[in-house]
């Protein structure tokens, strides 16, 4: 076809797992891939009505609180279009939920709610019905027939009639099926109500090819408990944070650019900038460990006495990093050490400033993106990378497709997912409406598009993987930046591990962490010069805490034995090697 987007959007070199670069799908295109193909042409193939919930940014009435009608007849347009391709590939129907983003989770929450009282209710209206059945039958009696009830009023208040495919059964009134889920939050809380389907079974076989298309940092972070319920949508995670360094300076004073990639080697270069240029800021930005994930009771952003030096790793020798992750006293972690002593050091000499911005800098920390690093400091400063984006569990489940508990076809629901987040026209329609309707391919350049109506509204990040479709409109083309980026972040090891706090040890870490506060504490009060003196004391102190001890215990470590109170099973650092060995096992 004419127009095809795959070579802008997808078909960047991938330097890792061969990830999205074998994803390249044009609009309409049958070819998920030979594989898939196969495999999902074996399901049984029976015309089937499928629902889609997706929050919307269309503006509601102000009046009604509800869509305006013009909105609600661009969504009609929307489905028949889906339905077009849904229906010719796979004879499934889909019948689009379309929320305002503000009600979606409210909404969503409740009909799951609605439709499980109500087989609730069902079955137990049905056992009572069988008991009633069996006591009459001892008395030689029948029961006369049930009789339908009428629908109760407001029980289900979705139409369940797909108008732009007649052929197609109506949604049955306990249905739901796809529907999307926003933040790490709202995903545990359907996975603990059991209100979602587990996906790794689809995931491994007939929707393998996810795993080209989605990066593994978002797949991991999907997982509770080992299980993927979601399948998220990639886009871009994380910032990176740079340091700056000045070439001018750095050439007056000797300096090379490999010299200048570590602050904390530099200290007398810091000092003679901060001596003899009058007008230069020293240091700019706050001074923080580059790679550091803490553990403790309140998760890896709360400081902790108990440690990791963890950096980014290739997730391909994922086994290989997990098994290489060492536990440490807080203080033995240099990184952790170093940023704390020169921040204070530097900005007790007032060597430091925190300023949201300054005209002239030695050294800089900038947190920003790699075009506006480049664009804004490439040619004063060298540039360096002192900490790649991390991901976050809210940033890698901010967008995700689940299947509901209550949903007509697991399988089937899955080719939908398997197909927004491998193809395009499936994903354009989804995120900006109907070609020639909603919105056109711009006239000199058809690797863009322009809007050409305002009715239908859609955030990119919820409706699907964001490579699959075109950036929005006036935005430019940064996927291969977003890529690159993906590649480079990081996923933390703590989220490896988020339920090592139980009963055995839940006392023992909520006496931990007061124990780190207080220690945190003591180190926020202490100047530069007497937090170097007293590091030594401060290890010393960590080490004989009996809370930091049980929770690094592992084989007769610290000469105690369970008749102290020390128990394995209590032990985060046991907890860990535990994990990796089932990590490893598969």
């Amino acid at each position: 076809m004419k127009r095809r987007i795959v070579s802008l959007l997808l078909c960047a070199s991938m330097l890792l797992t061969g990830i999205l670069a074998t994803g390249c799908a044009g609009d309409g295109d049958d070819s998920l891939t030979t594989e898939t193909g196969d495999e999902s042409s074996a399901l049984v193939r029976t015309s089937m009505t499928l629902t889609l919930w997706v929050p919307t940014e269309c503006e509601v009435d102000e009046e009604t609180g509800e869509l305006p009608e013009e909105t609600q007849d661009a969504l009609e347009e929307v489905e028949a279009a889906i339905n077009k391709i849904t229906v010719s590939k796979y004879d499934t129907a889909i019948k689009l939920y379309a929320i305002p983003t503000d009600d979606y989770e409210e909404a969503v929450k409740k009909q799951m709610q609605d439709i499980k009282d109500r087989k609730e209710k069902a079955k137990k209206e049905a056992e009572e019905r069988r008991k009633a059945e069996r006591e009459a039958a001892k008395r030689g009696e029948t029961l006369p027939p049930t009789e339908k009830a009428d629908k109760e009023e407001g029980e289900n208040p979705y139409d369940l009639i797909v108008n732009s495919s007649p052929t197609h059964p109506h949604v049955e009134n306990n249905q739901m099926d796809i529907f999307l889920v926003r933040g790490y939050d709202d995903y545990k809380f359907y996975v603990d109500n059991m209100f979602v389907e587990a996906l790794d079974e689809e995931i491994n076989g007939t929707s393998k090819v996810l795993k080209q298309y989605i990066y593994p940092d978002f797949l991991e972070a999907a997982k509770v408990d080992g299980i993927t319920y979601a399948v998220p949508n990639n886009h871009m995670v994380g910032e990176y944070t740079y340091l700056l360094a000045n070439k001018e300076l750095a050439t007056k004073y000797g300096k090379t650019e490999t010299d200048l990639m570590n602050i904390f080697n530099n200290y007398e270069f810091v000092k003679s900038v901060a001596e003899n240029e009058e007008g230069v800021t020293p240091v700019w930005g706050e001074i923080s460990p580059d790679y550091i994930q803490y553990w403790s009771g309140q998760g890896s952003g709360q400081f902790s006495v108990l440690a990791t030096n963890s950096k980014a790793y290739d997730p391909t020798k994922k086994i290989e990093a997990l098994e290489g992750v060492v536990f440490k006293n807080v203080m033995d972690v240099q990184a952790f050490y170093d940023s704390t002593y020169y921040q204070k050091l530097y900005t007790e000499n007032g060597w430091i400033s925190n300023a949201e911005s300054v005209d002239n800098f030695a050294y800089g920390f900038v947190t920003t993106t790699p075009d506006v690093v480049e664009e804004m400091y490439g040619d004063t400063h060298y540039i360096y990378a002192y900490r790649v984006p991390q991901g976050t569990l809210d940033d890698y489940c901010a967008s995700m497709f689940a299947v509901s508990s209550h949903t007509k076809d697991k399988a089937r629901a899955m080719e939908i997912i398997t197909h927004l987040n491998t193809q395009t026209d499936l994903r354009t329609i989804l995120q900006y409406g109907v070609e020639g309707t909603h919105w056109k391919y711009d006239e000199i350049d058809d690797s863009v598009i322009v809007k050409t109506s305002d009715v239908y509204k859609m955030n990119i990040n919820d409706t699907g993987n964001v490579y699959m479709t075109y950036p929005d409109y006036n935005t430019p083309m940064i996927w291969d930046a977003s890529k690159k980026q993906n590649l480079d972040s990081f996923y933390p090891v703590t989220y490896y591990m988020t339920d090592y706090v139980h009963d055995g040890n839940k006392e023992i870490i909520a006496e931990f962490d007061k124990f780190c506060a207080e220690i945190k504490k003591e180190i926020d009060g202490m100047t530069a010069a007497e937090f170097k003196d007293q590091k030594t004391r401060l290890k010393d102190t960590i080490d004989r805490n009996p809370y930091y001890q049980m929770l690094t215990y592992t084989n007769g470590k610290y000469g105690k034995t369970e008749e102290d109170g020390y128990f394995e099973d209590n032990s985060i650092v046991y907890m860990w090697s535990e994990k990796v060995k089932l990590i490893k096992e598969g």
